[in-house]
């Protein structure tokens, strides 16, 4: 058996294989005895050998292989699923792929069997409805959490950090910061720009955690522009790779400098800002 978790919401995707991974202990492994993780990259060998092997200790085994369909060929694929179909179920095989199967991949692996939980991006009152399904779980209110999915619209993982802080210190100040007309990650959006109006926008978070954002923002700016975004959310990918930006080094190093002055207090309330003029 193959069970596929697919993103592009790789927030739900990977939750939800942890929720398999839990359920697999709590029926068939409780001392996780029988549970294989590896790099989805090893090729089809080392899969196969893993898939083919009985485990000592438990009737059935886990092997958790995230991205191993991504590059695989479809001859590979057809493989797999054969081993799969011949070992009846004995090997539960997990991967969590950042990018749904093609069809044609998964009308291979139908008689493996294979399980599919495609988790695509949702925004707008569809987010609003996970956000709160989330916050409910960790005992956060739906007021607390529509402010929240409003804040962070389609960035799943984003709005589970705020969601902890929110469980961890519901204060009357962290609701107002989410209530604010700009997050921290609008403003930074405008600060990349070329002329952004990033100064005309609330800057609620202080001075310090916009700088962070500023920080984070450029980072990610030279990653995929050079081609070197593994790693980054795929929705803050796809959002850069539409954007035009201002010259990305210049301000990377303006945006360290600006922190570093801050954070060492060689500079006072709004002094840093001329530093990334």
């Amino acid at each position: 058996m193959i069970v596929i978790c697919s993103g592009p919401d790789t927030y739900r995707a990977r939750e939800r294989a942890r929720e398999l991974v839990s359920a697999f202990r709590e029926k068939h492994d409780p001392e996780g005895l029988s549970i294989d993780a590896i790099d989805g990259n090893v090729g089809l060998p080392v899969l196969l050998s893993r898939i083919g092997s009985a485990s000592l200790f438990t009737k059935k085994k886990m092997v958790r292989a995230d991205g191993c369909l991504t590059k695989m060929k479809i001859a590979d694929v057809r493989t797999l699923a054969s081993r799969l179909k011949d070992d009846a179920d004995a090997t539960i095989l997990l991967t969590v792929e950042t990018e749904p199967p093609d069809k044609k991949i998964l009308d291979a692996l139908k008689d493996a069997p294979c399980h599919h939980y495609p988790f695509a991006q949702a925004t707008g009152s569809a987010f609003k409805t996970i956000v709160r399904s989330i916050a409910a779980s960790m005992r956060v209110s739906d007021d607390s959490a529509d402010l929240v999915a409003e804040a962070t619209d389609g960035d799943t993982w984003q709005a589970v950090s705020e969601l902890m802080k929110q469980a961890a210190n519901p204060s009357e100040n962290m609701g107002r910061e989410m209530a604010s007309e700009y997050s921290a990650y609008d403003i930074a959006d405008e600060f990349i720009r070329p002329n952004g109006k990033w100064r005309a926008m609330e800057m609620d978070s202080g001075p310090d955690g916009i700088l962070n954002a500023f920080l984070s923002q450029s980072r990610a700016v030279i990653r995929v522009r050079d081609g070197m975004a593994e790693g980054l959310h795929p929705f803050v990918v796809r959002k850069l790779q539409r954007m035009t930006f201002a010259p990305s080094a210049k301000t990377l190093s303006q945006t360290i400098a600006a922190l570093v002055t801050n954070r060492s207090s060689l500079s006072i309330g709004t002094e840093w800002d001329s530093l990334v003029a």
